[in-house]
Parts: C-alpha cells; structure tokens; sequence
C-alpha cells in the first residue's frame, strides 16, 4: 500500500496530517517534519527549494503515490518546480485555500504568513487574479511559528505577540483572515479572541485534505475504505521532542519517530523526471 507523503518545516504540518486522518482515515500517511532547519521563513528562495528537494528525495524512497508540501513557505518557492520534476502528483497547501477564499465575498483579506511567504506575494497576486477588486494585505509574523515549535500558546506572551501582529486587522476592518502557514491554526483561539467573531477566519489544512480526497477517490490509487490506514513520522532531529509535543498537538499517541540524516539522501533520484 503506497503512502500519502506530507512534509513541513516543523510540527506544523500536522493539522494536514490531522484533516488527512479526517477525510482519508483509511490512507496511509508518512510524514517528515525538518525539525533541524525550522522555520523555514526567514530563509531564502534558493535555500526553500533545496531544502524541498532534498526532502522529496528521501520521502520517494519510502515508496509513496502523491506528495503533500505541508508548509505555506515551500508550497510558495517549491511547488511548482517539484510538481515538474516528480513523476507523481503533487499537492501544496496554497491552490486550495485560494479556490475556498474565492467563493467568500471578501473585501479586504489579510494574509498571515512567514516573512518568505508574504514576500513571495503569491496570496496577494493569485486572490487579486481570482476576486476582482479584492484587497490583500500581507502581515509578517515571524514569532508565530517558534511560538508554537516551543509550545507557548497558552504564555501571555503569546496574546501581546498576537495583538501586535494584528492590530492592523481591526484597524483597517479587514474582513477575512487567512492563515498562511500551517502551523498558525494552532493560535487559532488566541486570534479568534482577539478578532471576535466578525472577522472569518480560513486556514489550508481542511482545504488541502478536500482537494487530495477528491484527487484519490477519482483515481484507481485509493486505497479501500475498508483499510485502516497507518502513520508513519521521521524528523531531521530530536525525535523526542516531536514526538512528545505532536502528541499534545494531535490528541493522540503518534509512535515511534525516526530521525533521518538527510546527508545521506542529497542524490536525485530515479524517480525524479528525467529531463532531456
């Protein structure tokens, strides 16, 4: 049974692991958290893809059938050039939120993200080509993501940090949020509390797994409903570490987690396109 690969920076990517195991329970999921080298928003476009390509290397070599980029950052610089050199689809966690925001009658959005992805402007310019008239503010919020990587939702720094980095939201009335890194769900009540209930709010896990359910149930490759699908974790350090603040984020035991030296896995592999 072919497995459905989800990889991210950190532990962010597992809300999509999360609405995965919701939508697909019957799928199995391998996922790969780059745990040495998170976040991945301060680094640069050249240095995203790399990272993406070496992690794509060696999540092909545990025998998947479709690869999910978990994380807001590398699905900006990396899914397109991958969804070309891999002989296999390709899912990230950008195109579906966009589809679900277009169907919203928003006005002003704004868009939370790394500093990487805001720069990217990629929300900005694909919304502004799908909603006409629509206005798109991106906000940098670069403490968000080692916010939750240490586990410090609940410290009353984390409120300051969050009123900080939205202010501008209430300020400017802007009437839907969108959470452009996967691991922002996870202050998902700090942000409702302090927006109140009338500003909407989307985020790209449950989008994701919506769009890679109905891409499998279309395909031959879907595994039967009847199969109760297993997950599989690796990291690039500190197993431990992920394993004991994953279980607090998914609610449940998650097993053993392997540690890969990604050193070892730097040649493309056959799997890969070949071009010429």
């Amino acid at each position: 049974m072919n497995a459905i690969a989800v990889f991210d920076s950190g532990l962010g990517g597992l809300t999509v692991v999360k609405a995965l195991c919701e939508h697909l329970p019957q799928e199995e999921i391998i996922y790969f958290g780059d745990t040495a080298r998170v976040p991945y928003g301060g680094k640069s476009r050249e240095t995203v893809i790399r990272y993406a390509r070496e992690i794509s290397a060696f999540l092909l070599s545990q025998e998947i059938k479709a690869l999910v980029i978990g994380c807001n950052t590398a699905s900006a610089y990396a899914a397109d050039l991958l969804a070309a050199e891999l002989e296999l689809p390709v899912f990230n966690v950008i195109d579906p939120l966009i589809e679900e925001i277009s169907a919203c009658q928003a006005e002003h959005i704004a868009v939370l993200g790394t500093a990487a992805t805001v720069r990217s402007g990629i929300y900005q310019a694909r919304l502004a080509q799908k909603i006409p008239n629509v206005k798109v503010t991106g906000i940098s919020c670069p403490l968000f993501v080692p916010i939750v990587e240490e586990h410090f939702q609940n410290h009353p720094a984390a409120r300051l940090i969050v009123e900080e980095y939205l202010f501008r939201v209430k300020d400017e009335r802007m009437d839907t949020v969108v959470l452009g890194c996967t691991h922002y769900p996870l202050l998902y009540c700090l942000i409702r509390e302090y927006l109140g209930d009338e500003v909407r709010i989307v985020d790209s896990a449950s989008a994701c797994a919506k769009q890679i359910q109905a891409a499998l149930f279309s395909h031959p490759f879907n595994n039967s409903l009847s199969v109760k699908g297993k997950l599989k974790y690796f990291v690039s350090d500190d197993p431990e570490r992920f394993k004991h603040l994953g279980e607090q984020f998914l609610g449940v035991e998650i097993g053993p987690v392997e540690c890969v030296d990604l050193n070892s896995v730097l040649q493309i592999p056959q799997n890969f396109a070949k071009s010429g």
